[in-house]
């Protein structure tokens, strides 16, 4: 999921099937053979981190990427892991946000469905009365609002 929302197509992903004796660590039939991230054409847009069903993938502080050689910018899943490991230990990881709590969600809630509770029998009132007209349901007629005239004065 994090390789189709990058906008920079810096992720790759290739598949592959795990080794007899290990399917039981995984869920599916085939797991995450390679995973690459190229520093070179990360925009850091933060996308990747939103889109990750796993929460693995996390942007920190870091700002100074410079290398020298392109391979070194290739980030395969051993160099992430240590990434993350060295960033635990150091204390430089951002800590999970805390879901907010909304005042007033649960009275909000009761209300909404006691008003559906409250309007059921209304339709069901009028659907039953479109059945036994042949299916063409009455309309209320609507009362034209009321004009008053208003007499000029000389």
């Amino acid at each position: 999921m994090c390789a189709r929302a990058c906008p920079a197509k810096c992720i790759t992903v290739k598949r592959g099937k795990p080794e007899p004796g290990t399917e039981d660590k995984y869920a599916g039939k085939t797991m995450c053979a390679e995973f690459t991230i190229d520093m070179l054409r990360c925009i850091f847009c933060g996308f990747c981190e939103e889109a990750c069903p796993k929460g693995a993938i996390k942007l920190g502080q870091e700002y100074e990427l410079a290398e020298y050689t392109m391979e070194a910018c290739l980030y395969d899943k051993e160099r992430l892991l240590s990434n993350f490991q060295k960033a635990k230990a150091e204390g430089k990881l951002k800590p999970e946000p805390k879901p907010v709590p909304v005042a007033g969600a649960d009275k909000k809630k009761v209300a909404a469905k006691k008003a559906d509770a409250d309007a059921k029998p209304e339709k069901k009132k009028e659907a039953d009365a479109a059945k036994a007209s042949g299916g063409k349901a009455k309309k209320k007629a609507a009362k034209p609002p009321k004009v008053e005239k208003v007499k000029k004065g000389k």
